[in-house]
């Protein structure tokens, strides 16, 4: 029974680290799955080292459906990106590997 309870008491520390990790990690404009990260692998010690960390400047990733359909980005092309069609498939014969031979070995 007691060794229960410290099993639970240890998994809710654990599990108090990693969430404390990532809330410290997004209040400070990060991404939260690095304060989840470091908390759950160095518990105490991640938590602090998320706190040390510099403010950063995390922003959500944009959807695909959340996009403009015209032109997401209508720079794209001031920087020198050459769009070329892709290179045509070869047309020799697949590869095949030949039967295999065995030496030194007698028929009996």
């Amino acid at each position: 029974m007691i060794l229960l309870l410290i099993g639970l008491a240890v998994a809710a520390t654990w599990a108090a680290f990693t969430w404390l990790g990532g809330w410290i990690a997004s209040e400070k404009g990060r991404d939260p799955s690095q304060g989840y990260l470091l908390g759950f692998f160095l518990g105490l010690f991640g938590v602090m080292i998320v706190l040390f960390l510099p403010d950063g400047t995390y922003q959500a990733p944009v959807r695909r459906d959340d996009l403009e359909e015209d032109d997401p980005d209508p720079d794209w092309q001031a920087l020198g990106v050459k769009l070329s069609p892709p290179p045509a498939p070869e047309t020799s014969k697949p590869f095949t590997l030949p039967p295999p031979t065995f030496r030194g070995l007698r028929d009996e």
